[in-house]
């Protein structure tokens, strides 16, 4: 009997989203069901987190300040929401350890035979420098087999 081939799959499992959710544990069922041990990067990112109030751009900043008001409003239902999806998340998907930096995920990379990013909208340049890297797998080194499997851009106006 041959050896599973230890995989490591980065995507959105963690953004609370109905789709990007099903999509993260679809994938890893997948995964499993045609002969891979398949983890998921949990890359932990605080919903919390504030971005900065402005941003210089003026559709940007709107959206943001109509999201803040949004979130004081429904903060209880949001909180609700979070928990349950964080619930599907620690039941029903296979992680790795939890990574809370770009750093610390370069010191310590999980240990796989391969690495897949994609499954959703990973190639972005709308986030953080340290999202973008963690997707396009740059903590890994040239040795390590690295793929894509059904990525999509998640920006269409790249004249920035």
């Amino acid at each position: 009997m041959s050896k599973a081939i230890r995989s490591v799959t980065v995507t959105y499992h963690r953004s609370y989203n109905y789709g990007a959710s099903l999509q993260a544990y679809a994938l890893q069922r997948t995964m499993y069901s045609i002969g891979f041990e398949n983890k998921i990067l949990d890359f932990f990112r605080d919903p919390y987190e504030k971005t900065p109030l402005l941003s210089g751009k003026l559709k940007v900043d709107l959206a943001r300040m109509l999201y803040r008001v949004y979130d004081i409003k429904y903060r209880k239902e949001k909180k609700t929401l979070i928990n349950a999806f964080d619930s599907f998340t620690n039941d029903k998907l296979i992680l790795t350890r939890q990574y809370r930096s770009l750093e610390e995920l370069k010191e310590c990379p999980p240990e796989a035979d391969c690495f897949f990013s994609g499954s959703d909208q990973v190639f972005t340049v709308r986030e953080p420098d340290f999202v973008v890297e963690r997707n396009l797998l740059s903590f890994l080194d040239e040795t390590t087999m690295k793929y894509s499997y059904a990525a999509s851009l998640a920006d269409y106006n790249l004249s920035d």
